[in-house]
C-alpha cells in the first residue's frame, strides 16, 4: 500500500482501523491524524527538523519565525552565544540597564527577548515544526518514514473507537519507529565524530 502522500494516508488508516457498521469514521480519519501530527510535533526532535532565521530585534523584542517549536542556539549578529535566561532572573540583573549589547535572551509567548534590550538582530537556530499534511499533501517526514504517521493515527483511532486492546500494538509499533528514526538521526550527526579538548594542552 502506497503511502506517500495525504490521500493515501487516510485510505490506509481506513483499511487497518475501519469495522463494518463504523459510519462517521471515515469523516473522523483528518482529526486522528492531525493529532498524530501534533504527538509528533511534541516528541521529534530531529535534524529535518532544523533551521536558522534572522529575527529582527527591536528595543530587546522581535517576533519567533513561524513554525519554532524549540531553541538550539541564539547569536548575536557578532557571532556571539547567547545565553538562556529566566525573565525574572534577567530582569533583576538589568535592571538599571535599558539597552546594550545582549547577553542573556528567553522564549516570551511568541517573542524572543534580550538582556540589556538590543536593537541588533539575533541568529536562531531552532526545531521547526512538521509541514502540515492537510495543506501540504505530503512532507519530509510521511517520505522517510511513513508508519510513524500511519501507527501515531492508529492509536488515535483506537481511542477514538474506544478499542483499548489496539492502543499496545499501534503504539509499540509507533514507539520502535520513533526510535529508529531518532538513533538513525544520532548516527548521521555524530557517527564520525572524535572529541576535542578546548584551551591549551600540556
Amino acid at each position: 500500500m502506497a503511502l506517500s502522500n495525504y490521500t493515501e494516508l487516510q485510505a490506509a488508516i481506513i483499511t487497518h482501523a475501519m469495522r463494518d457498521g463504523d459510519t462517521g469514521f471515515a469523516a473522523a480519519v483528518p482529526d486522528l491524524i492531525a493529532l498524530a501530527h501534533s504527538r509528533l510535533n511534541r516528541e521529534l526532535r530531529c535534524r529535518d527538523m532544523e533551521d536558522q532565521a534572522t529575527v529582527t530585534i527591536t528595543s530587546g523584542s522581535g517576533p519567533l519565525p513561524a513554525g519554532y517549536l524549540e531553541f538550539i542556539e541564539v547569536k548575536d549578529a557578532g557571532g556571539r552565544v547567547l545565553a538562556a535566561a529566566d525573565p525574572s532572573f534577567a530582569d533583576e540583573q538589568f535592571a538599571s540597564a535599558s539597552a546594550g549589547t545582549a547577553k542573556y535572551f528567553a522564549v516570551m509567548g511568541s517573542d524572543i527577548k534580550t538582556w540589556p534590550a538590543s536593537s541588533s538582530n539575533l541568529v536562531l537556530r531552532y526545531y521547526e515544526a512538521i509541514p502540515d499534511l492537510a495543506t501540504a499533501s505530503t512532507n519530509w517526514l510521511l517520505t522517510k518514514c511513513p508508519g510513524l504517521y500511519l501507527y501515531g493515527s492508529l492509536i488515535e483511532a483506537a481511542a477514538f473507537m474506544m478499542d483499548d486492546g489496539r492502543i499496545p500494538v499501534w503504539g509499540a509499533l509507533y514507539d520502535n519507529l520513533k526510535r529508529g528514526l531518532l538513533d538513525e538521526d544520532l548516527r548521521s550527526k555524530w557517527a564520525r565524530a572524535s572529541v576535542r579538548v578546548k584551551g591549551p594542552t600540556p
